[in-house]
């Protein structure tokens, strides 16, 4: 019987892999965005960018093989169909075999997860991460030990590829040891913290690993200074702390705060844009960004202004933090970053050369592209109340004492607070940040219905007709 059980969740898992897979079919090759490019030449080079997290090459290298990007794409699918199933396993009332293919299908039409699973982009392990801890979390009794464990794995490879992901995968472990504490929350609910840290810390330890094998050093993220200083220049906050504590343009400051930080003399060409600041360069704009050293020789300069600004105006930090968290949260879209990119062809050309053609053959490359204007016209306003239904449905639920759907959807809705929150305040709103994981909302929506109805058919029983 567990055999057969086995197979089924097997073959089911297959199945919904092969639906995920679907938009890249569809557009002929795996989706391709233009971080791609780096990561693709990490995974061959081992040379650590420093704007980049190494752990997502390695996981490159151990999936394409040295052969092809549609195997790296194939095992993304894979890995999100298996987490959809055992968060199916510990939420759904209807088995998770039956519940998968459904599940995914809905998923595939109604966000972009597809989008996402079929791009060679650590971007869809944003969403593992905030599925799959809460499964770990409230999965005792539910999944076994070995089940349990296997996902803490998946946790802790999702964590490492990217320095959001870890962020996220702590929040959420966080709240796990929380809920722990308060154990009259969610009645009936069992839950763990364990597994959850033991994750969380284990993408920690795959990054610091990864980092020292390729550098010699140990180091977690060589940009993330330089990530802030950015978002500080958007809200105004850089340009603010620097004319305070800067000498008149031009002159460089010999004591003080101020001593020795060439953004002083440039805090007048500072743009009003994250974007604009770090990546113009790249793109034939223009930026003090390079001129003062770019990742590298401005990351000790950041450090300083990102740490004096915070202790200056700690009220204005609060409010900009909100301010984008907030922008974060409606700022969503499918295909956000997919425009053509056929500039990829001269790193295939060295890697697999047997794939350039294909990849310009792609919808994303031919043409115009692929219009995402009708996909968004559904996608963002359902993504958007997704979100909203999900808080309705952690209140509601907590309200009425209904403990598992009170804790998955309170749990998933941290998720998306969370994401907003580390990349709306932490680095600068954008909409792939959000799309990439608020899938999950509409996980949780749908999940909650199922719950519903069960509890309904079971109130209810059979009517009986009077003569």
């Amino acid at each position: 019987m567990r055999v057969t059980t086995g197979l089924s969740s097997v073959l089911a898992i297959l199945a919904a892999a092969v639906l995920l897979a679907l938009p890249m079919v569809w557009n002929g090759y795996p989706f391709v965005f233009f971080d791609t490019k780096d990561y693709l030449e990490m995974s061959f080079t081992w040379e650590f960018l420093f704007n980049r997290t190494m752990p997502y090459a390695v996981f490159l290298a151990a999936t394409h093989l040295g052969v092809s990007l549609w195997i790296t794409a194939a095992v993304q699918c894979l890995m999100v169909a298996h987490v959809l199933h055992e968060a199916l396993a510990v939420f759904s009332p209807v088995p998770a075999v039956r519940a998968l293919l459904p599940m995914t299908a809905l998923l595939l039409v109604l966000t972009g997860v597809g989008f996402f699973t079929g791009q060679i982009m650590p971007d869809i392990f944003t969403g593992v991460v905030a599925l799959a801890v809460p499964t770990l979390a409230l999965g005792v009794g539910r999944l076994s030990l070995a089940r349990r464990i296997g996902l803490a794995v998946v946790v802790a490879v999702a964590a490492s590829t990217h320095s959001s992901n870890l962020l996220l995968a702590f929040g959420l472990a966080g709240c796990a040891g929380v809920a722990v504490v308060f154990r009259s929350w969610w009645p009936g609910v069992r839950r763990d913290v364990w597994l959850p840290i033991a994750a969380a810390l284990g993408g920690v330890a795959m990054i610091l690993t990864v980092h020292w094998a390729v550098t010699g050093r140990v180091v977690l993220s060589q940009s993330g200074s330089v990530f802030l200083l950015a978002r500080m220049m958007q809200d105004g906050l850089a340009q603010r702390y620097l004319n305070d504590i800067c000498p008149p343009l031009g002159e460089m400051a010999t004591e003080g705060p101020a001593a020795g930080l060439r953004l002083c003399p440039v805090r007048d060409r500072l743009p009003l844009s994250a974007t604009q600041f770090l990546w113009n360069p790249w793109w034939g704009g223009t930026s003090p960004f390079v001129e003062l050293g770019g990742w590298i020789g401005l990351r000790s300069e950041a450090a300083r202004v990102v740490a004096g600004s915070l202790k200056a105006y700690p009220g204005a930090h609060l409010g900009a933090a909100l301010k984008e968290t907030a922008l974060q949260l409606i700022m969503t879209g499918t295909g956000d970053g997919l425009e053509r990119h056929q500039w990829l062809k001269y790193e295939l050309e060295k890697d697999f050369p047997h794939e350039v053609q294909p990849l310009l053959d792609a919808r994303q490359q031919a043409g115009d592209g692929i219009d995402f204007e009708p996909i968004n016209a559904v996608h963002i306003p359902l993504l958007i109340l997704a979100t909203l239904a999900t808080a309705v449905i952690a209140a509601r639920t907590s309200a009425r004492r209904e403990g598992m759907t009170s804790a998955m959807a309170t749990f998933l809705l941290l998720a998306v607070l969370g994401n907003a929150f580390i990349c709306g305040a932490l680095s600068n709103p954008n909409a792939r940040y959000q799309s990439r994981v608020v899938w999950v909302a509409v996980f949780a929506v749908a999940v909650a219905a199922m719950r519903l109805r069960r509890i309904e058919e079971k109130t209810s029983g059979p009517k009986v007709e009077m003569s």
